[in-house]
């Protein structure tokens, strides 16, 4: 194989000719097909262009039917995230601990304690999570019953 010519105004061009040129024919050597760059995911939105909650994930959706919440409000820990980086100051989060009436109760009271200290409007976005879909459930719809209007079961896979 014979290289060609390069002005030293072009070595770089050259050079990273040289090395691509060597890598895909290292990978057909050895009988692999050269790696695509990595994509990401999409993530959808929980709220729509008019602040108002979108269906949610198909994936979102607990598998468990005693997990299903009354307003029907679920996220993916992706969403979740998202949620959180775009709402900042907007959105309230909680985790429900462990274990029985007890642990739902300070969840709730968090929440209610969060949104009553900042005056936050009733159509804050609130994430509840918790290792136990069916007590982060529960705690869902206790903060609706309240009159909390955006809340959000988020679900593990």
């Amino acid at each position: 194989m014979t290289l060609p010519y390069c002005y030293p105004s072009r070595i770089r061009l050259c050079l990273t000719a040289i090395v691509g040129a060597a890598l895909v024919a290292s990978a057909a050597v050895h009988g692999r097909q050269p790696s695509a760059p990595p994509t990401s995911e999409i993530v959808s939105p929980l709220l729509d262009n008019e602040d108002q909650p979108l269906n949610a994930d198909p994936k979102a959706v607990p598998t468990n039917p005693k997990a299903m919440t009354h307003a029907g409000l679920y996220a993916t820990e992706r969403q979740a995230g998202s949620a959180e980086s775009a709402l900042h100051d907007r959105i309230i989060t909680v985790r429900v601990g462990c274990c029985g009436r007890t642990a739902i109760d300070r969840a709730v009271n968090q929440v209610w304690t969060t949104h009553v200290a900042y005056d936050t409007p009733v159509d804050i976005a609130v994430l509840v999570r918790g290792k136990d879909s069916l007590q982060a459930a529960k705690v869902v719809d206790r903060l609706s019953e309240a009159g909390l209007s955006r809340v959000w079961l988020v679900t593990t896979p």
